[in-house]
């Protein structure tokens, strides 16, 4: 695996009011320049995972021997700490590593489609001209056809999520973090999308992706992380889960879990169903 991007040790996320903690990772590593899918049935834990990593919520406890590291090309940093940091810091952190991709796209209804993905990538001091070539490009790639002047309000939803996509890319970052990113699209237009993000990968960037769609997840993925109810762990049976590890064995053309065991593509396909 390459250098880890994100080091998880003992890290238990749980949500305020919650007895018991909602998802328990013993130990994960996710490598920079992955592309690594997270599945697992609904309630699984697959959004507060992403949530935890993505530092939208206050989720990871903080316990004594938990280990929560993030390194990129200008460091390494402990994000145990990270809730304690003045909002200016966390907003400077997340604007210069982190990129989204949500369910919901957030577009601005009184804005061209242009301006709405524009917009975050102002925020982090790009060189204007440089941005609106890499805009280009990524509009003839993404959405060739649709003019970019139309309206937030009269785009479809496909198109609205293809958007999400280019507003990622557009603006700076290390990680990608996507929830269900291909959720409203169909089967061309999401592994073109998917093409997209191997490419951004190529680059050094990661990706971080929640999906329930395990034929796309086997076809793209570096790393496919399987998260499953265990009944072993404290609270209520079935509530809680852990993480099951998956890389790519591009020699062999199967899957590697995390004892070096070899697991094929049919295999591992069914192993995850048995899960939703």
């Amino acid at each position: 695996m390459s250098k880890a991007v994100y080091s998880l040790k003992n890290l238990w996320c749980s949500y305020e009011g919650n007895a018991h903690p909602s998802l328990i990772v013993d130990e994960l590593a996710i490598g920079q320049g992955d592309v690594t899918f997270v599945v697992g049935a609904s309630g699984c834990g697959k959004s507060t995972l992403l949530e935890t990593l993505g530092l939208m919520n206050n989720t990871a406890e903080r316990r004594s021997e938990m280990e929560f590291q993030y390194s990129s090309p200008s460091g390494t940093v402990s994000l145990d700490g990270f809730w304690d940091w003045s909002q200016k810091r966390q907003s400077a952190f997340r604007n210069a590593e982190l990129g989204f991709i949500f369910q919901s796209t957030h577009l601005f209804d009184s804005l061209s489609i242009w301006d709405n993905v524009k917009l975050p990538a102002l925020d982090n001091s790009m060189d204007p001209a440089a941005l609106d070539n890499k805009l280009s490009g990524l509009f003839h790639r993404i959405l060739d056809g649709v003019d970019p002047k139309k309206s937030g309000s009269a785009v479809s939803g496909g198109q609205r999520q293809r958007l999400a996509f280019i507003r990622a890319f557009c603006a700076p970052h290390n990680v990608l973090l996507a929830d269900e990113p291909t959720g409203n699209l169909d089967p061309g237009n999401a592994h073109a999308l998917m093409k997209e993000v191997k490419a951004n990968a190529r680059e050094g960037k990661t990706a971080i992706i929640v999906s329930h769609d395990i034929p796309l997840a086997l076809q793209f993925a570096d790393r496919i992380i399987l998260l499953k109810r265990d009944p072993n762990m404290p609270g209520e049976p079935g509530v809680h889960s852990k993480a099951l590890d998956f890389s790519k064995d591009k020699e062999q053309a199967n899957w590697k879990d995390a004892t070096g065991g070899q697991t094929s593509s049919t295999a591992l396909k069914e192993m995850i169903q048995g899960h939703f």
